[in-house]
């Protein structure tokens, strides 16, 4: 038995040695290819942002430019101006960011650890905004900002004939993310919700011992406690103002972000460009210079903060 068990592992050992390196194959060509499809894009937009007009009339010039040049850059965000709408979509993104960090934060706390009526109620109504897409509600909200008033109680105090408008100004974005109706708010309160509710009572129950009132707990121990969820949370709150065109869209006029300056950048092309230059030819490499240009914040962001992100599936996992 042992020698016809050799004489089978003799024969079959090729066989499996064969097949392990078609499985090593076929694994390697589909990492390759799915690294391929994710970076075809970015390896276009920086080979067309270096470029020179001259390189798209060469047809021998396919991924490497003969005339590398960085002055696409350069005409975008100095001629063009694009560090205007870049500077006011920072400005809108961060301080969005920190107030929606604060109240989810608190939101979440409150679900995981205190119990009131309606508790349950109300969280499925945050599960609710989750699954709506936030053009189902830019309507009302297009109404509300520009005749904000809590049932006439502002023109009672302000002696104003006429609510307040809102339209075109931060505030229209600043008030929502510091009331709980920000960009992706519901998912955000689950994720510190989750996150609380897998923290131990017993930090809570001995800062009560040490005299901790409940804001003391909170802000001393638990929102401590909560830095890898503030800091993944807070990442993608950013990206999502950063990259939101649809709502500055209904809500601004004259203020422009940056993701509705590059979806007119065509248009907005020209009027800088001479007429002589309103082909393809010579808008493509200023176009791709404002991608590139608008997507470096991001990929620092994301740099900086990418080792939270396994640090925090494991921490703000679905529990109980």
């Amino acid at each position: 038995m042992n020698k016809s068990a050799e004489n089978y592992e003799i024969l079959i050992s090729p066989m499996y040695y064969i097949g392990k390196l078609i499985w090593n194959v076929l694994r390697w060509f589909i990492l390759i290819s799915i690294s391929f499809i994710i970076l075809y894009p970015l390896i276009y937009m920086l080979s067309m942002s270096v470029r020179s007009s001259s390189d798209f009339f060469d047809v021998t010039v396919v991924w490497i430019p003969n005339n590398f040049t960085l002055d696409n850059f350069r005409r975008v965000l100095f001629e063009i101006e694009l560090y205007i709408p870049m500077l006011h979509t920072f400005l809108l993104s961060t301080f969005c960011t920190f107030l929606q960090l604060f109240v989810t934060s608190l939101a979440g706390y409150s679900f995981a650890r205190y119990k009131f009526k309606g508790r349950n109620f109300l969280f499925a109504l945050v599960l609710v905004t989750i699954m709506m897409p936030s053009q189902m509600v830019s309507i009302p909200n297009y109404i509300m900002m520009k005749n904000l008033d809590f049932f006439g109680i502002i023109r009672l105090i302000t002696g104003s004939p006429s609510p307040i408008n809102l339209l075109n100004s931060y505030l229209s974005f600043l008030l929502p993310a510091a009331l709980g109706q920000g960009l992706r708010a519901g998912l955000f309160i689950l994720i510190f919700r989750q996150f609380y509710r897998g923290l131990p009572v017993e930090l809570e129950e001995a800062a009560m011992i040490d005299g901790c009132g409940h804001t003391k707990t909170y802000f001393s121990i638990m929102l401590p406690n909560a830095r890898t969820p503030l800091i993944i949370c807070g990442t993608f709150s950013f990206v999502w103002y950063w990259g939101d065109y649809f709502t500055p869209y209904v809500f601004f006029v004259t203020i422009r972000t940056l993701a509705v300056q590059l979806m007119d950048f065509h248009f907005i092309l020209d009027k800088y460009l001479p007429l002589s230059q309103h082909n393809f030819y010579y808008k493509i490499p200023l176009k791709q210079a404002a991608c590139i240009i608008s997507i470096i914040p991001l990929i620092l962001l994301f740099v900086l903060t990418q080792r939270f992100f396994v640090k925090g599936i494991d921490k703000t996992g679905i529990v109980g």
